[in-house]
C-alpha cells in the first residue's frame, strides 16, 4: 500500500533522524539528480515556531538534510508569499537566511514578487485561470512542510491548507476565503505534493491561525499524501476530519484514496488524550455563516477569473 503516514515523537529521537525515520517509512524520497526541489513551510508572520504559528527551521532544515544525503546536485527552493509580513521578514527573523547561507544550492524565494504566467486550469473547481510564479511551474518536486495548529474558520491546517500560500498575490487570497474549499481543492490538484510534513514540535490551539496558545506535542507526521497526513493529524488533536470543511470538501470532490490510508507505527499517540481547544461552537458557526453569505451574495468568481 502506497498511501501512509507515519507519525513520530521527536523528543524520542534526534530531528534528523526522526525526519529520516517518517520519510523512509511512507516510501522515502528519492528525487532525481539535477532536480529542482520547492519547499513549501507556513511562514505566514513572523512569529516563532514556539508560538505554535510558524514552521520550525529546524524541520525544514532536517528536510534538507535529508534530500543532501541522497549525494546528487539539487538546486533546492524555499518560498513563502507576502503574509502579514513580507517572507524577506519572516526569514530572516526566524533563522532561514542562516540555513541557505549553510548550503550552496539552498535559495530563498518570495513568490510574490517572481515573475508570473498565467496558466489555464481545465475543471478547476473556483481557478479556472491563475497567475502562477514561474518558479512553480519549473519544478521537479514539490515539498509541502506544514504546522500542526487549529484555524477559526476551518477547524484545522496542515499540509492540504499549506498551498493556500502559493497564491502570489495576498489581496486575491483574502478575496477566496469564502471558497477556501474549493481553492484548496484546485491547488492540490495544480500542485500536488510529493512530500508531505506536519511540524507538530509546537502545535497550536485555540483561535488558530495567527492566535491562539502553543501546546508543546514533539511530533512530526509525514505522508506521500497531504490530505492523509491531515486526517491523521486532525485526529491527533480530537478532532474529527469530516467536521473540517476543506477536508470534507477534498474527500467529496475526489480525493478518496486518503480514505485508505496506512498508519506506520507510533499509534498510541492518535488514542491518547490530546484534545486541542478551540474557540466556543457558536463563534466558529458564527464564522462560517458569514463566509457562506459572502459565497452566496457576492460575485467573486467573474473576479477571479479576470485576476
Amino acid at each position: 500500500m502506497n498511501n501512509k503516514v507515519a507519525v513520530a515523537k521527536a523528543n524520542k529521537l534526534k530531528l534528523n533522524k526522526c525526519l529520516e525515520k517518517t520519510i523512509s517509512l511512507v516510501g522515502g524520497f528519492r528525487p532525481r539528480d539535477h532536480a529542482k526541489i520547492v519547499i513549501k513551510p507556513n511562514l505566514c508572520a513572523p512569529r516563532s515556531p514556539e508560538d505554535g504559528v510558524t514552521t520550525d527551521v529546524r524541520v525544514v532544515a532536517a528536510v534538507i538534510d535529508y534530500i543532501y544525503r541522497k549525494k546528487g546536485n539539487f538546486e533546492i527552493y524555499i518560498v513563502e508569499s507576502n503574509g502579514l509580513a513580507r517572507p524577506e521578514i519572516t526569514f530572516k527573523t526566524l533563522g532561514y537566511d542562516e540555513l541557505a547561507e549553510k548550503y550552496d544550492n539552498v535559495h530563498l524565494c518570495n513568490l510574490s514578487k517572481d515573475s508570473t504566467v498565467r496558466v489555464r486550469v481545465p475543471q478547476a473547481k473556483v481557478l479556472k485561470s491563475l497567475r502562477v510564479p514561474r518558479i512553480l511551474l519549473s519544478m521537479d518536486y514539490f515539498i509541502s512542510v506544514a504546522k500542526m495548529k487549529r484555524h477559526n474558520f476551518e477547524r484545522f491546517s496542515g499540509a492540504w491548507k499549506n498551498q493556500y500560500g502559493l497564491i502570489a498575490n495576498r489581496p486575491l487570497r483574502i478575496r477566496l476565503h469564502p471558497f477556501v474549499s474549493e481553492v484548496l481543492f484546485d491547488l492540490n490538484s495544480m500542485f500536488y505534493p510529493d512530500l508531505s510534513v506536519i511540524d507538530g514540535i509546537t502545535a497550536l490551539e485555540g483561535e488558530g491561525p495567527i492566535k491562539g496558545k502553543p501546546k508543546r506535542m514533539n511530533l512530526i507526521v509525514c505522508s506521500n499524501n497531504p490530505l492523509s497526513a491531515d486526517i491523521i493529524t486532525a485526529k491527533i488533536m480530537g478532532e474529527n476530519p469530516k467536521r473540517v470543511p476543506h477536508i470534507k470538501y477534498a474527500l467529496t470532490h475526489g480525493f478518496r484514496d486518503a480514505k485508505n490510508l496506512f498508519l506506520m507505527k507510533e499509534t498510541d499517540i492518535i488514542s491518547g488524550n490530546n484534545r486541542f481547544e478551540f474557540i466556543k461552537e457558536r463563534d466558529y458557526l458564527r464564522v462560517r455563516r458569514l463566509l457562506f453569505l459572502m459565497k452566496f451574495r457576492l460575485s467573486w468568481l467573474p473576479l477571479v477569473n479576470r485576476i
